[in-house]
Order: C-alpha cells, then structure tokens, then sequence
C-alpha cells in the first residue's frame, strides 16, 4: 500500500502541518508501507460526532513506528468499525480510544468502550 499524504499545504489553525513537513524534509517519512503479520498492530481512533470517525492502524518495529493502514468513515455507529476491525487480517495489542469514548449513547446505553470490549 502507497500512503498518499502532502502535508505541504498548510492550513490556518492547524497544528503539526509544519512539524511534518519538516520531519519529511529530514527523510523520516517513509510512504511505502509494509504490514508485517509477525507483529502486533495497535489502532487509534478518533470518534468524529459531526465529522469523520478515523482509526489509524501502526506496528511498532525495531526501525520505529510503521503507519500500516486508515480507516475514516462518518456517520457509523460502534459496530460497524468494530467489524471494520475484525475484517482485517491483523492482531492487535491495543485499541486506543479517546476519552469520550466512555460517554452511553441513547440508541445502545452502553459506551463505545464497552462496545469494543464486548
């Protein structure tokens, strides 16, 4: 997998634009990606309310992080990334998910935490 990514357009108010643009100056960005199975892979998700849900997929290797894989989507509720997640090929370690991930929603009554725990 290629991952497409020009962070050279900065926007106003963003925060890390210039940060990665100098780390990608430096060579530290890497765009091919390589997924390996022996290695466990951890996600991170950033739940979007009126925006885009986004996990991001890494492994951590003996050359340091390695972004593997993306997800985005909007407007989904739990399941569908939980079996986004068990779609793919990988063994995870770890799901990281944000603070409000903890907060019952009306439809289910139990949190996306307990969601992705069950």
């Amino acid at each position: 997998m290629k991952l497409n990514s020009n962070f050279s357009a900065e926007l106003t108010g963003t925060y890390y634009a210039s940060i990665i643009n100098k780390i990608e100056q430096q060579g530290h960005i890497n765009a091919d990606v390589h997924w390996s199975p022996d290695l466990d892979v951890q996600v991170a998700f950033d739940i979007g309310r009126g925006d885009n849900t986004v996990a991001w997929f890494w492994q951590e290797t003996s050359m340091g992080i390695q972004w593997i894989d993306y997800y985005t989507n909007n407007g989904e509720q739990a399941k569908h990334y939980i079996d986004v997640l068990k779609g793919k090929p990988y063994r995870y370690s770890k799901i990281h998910l944000p603070h409000d991930a903890k907060a019952e929603t009306f439809a289910t009554h139990k949190s996306a935490l307990e969601q992705f725990m069950d």
